[in-house]
């Protein structure tokens, strides 16, 4: 999968689950993203942001949505330890992370199986909404600095 970059509040990506438009707008305490799959509303994200001063410090203390009329949660975890990095989107009952010891060994993962790679152009195995969501999500926010070590920055 292909995620362009957002140009003037909105960008389009072909998924495997079909078109996943995101549209984003000024709101209250940041950006609000709307996620439209094939025309029809996936997942909200309020008070969500783009780029690193907003979001985030958003994300790092849980950032609340919905995916598919139940509760969506973006968490991430920025760990001296590589291991301890990751983001987490959980909705449905589920939890799917994309970790990695870098933004470039950055790998999907659900129940310990590893399902897309961002080596392998995010080819997910046994797509579904939720896991098109999550590297969209990782992809657009950029959340890739979650991965990079925090000495990285001082470099």
């Amino acid at each position: 999968m292909r995620f362009e970059r957002i140009g003037r509040g909105t960008a389009t990506a072909a998924t495997p689950v079909g078109e996943l438009t995101v549209h984003r707008a000024a709101g209250p305490g940041g950006e609000h993203w709307r996620l439209v799959l094939d025309g029809r509303p996936l997942a909200e994200l309020p008070g969500f942001g783009l780029g690193r001063r907003v979001l985030l410090p958003v994300v790092r203390r849980t950032a609340t949505g919905t995916f598919a009329g139940g509760e969506l949660r973006v968490e991430a975890s920025r760990h001296l330890l590589a291991a301890r990095r990751y983001v987490e989107f959980r909705a449905a009952g589920r939890a799917v992370r994309v970790r990695g010891r870098s933004p470039l060994d950055a790998h999907l993962v659900e129940g310990g199986r590893v399902l897309a790679r961002a080596d392998r152009g995010w080819e997910l195995a046994e797509p579904d909404p939720l896991r098109v969501l999550a590297v969209a999500v990782y992809r657009w926010g950029p959340l890739d600095s979650y991965l990079s070590g925090p000495v990285d920055d001082l470099l």
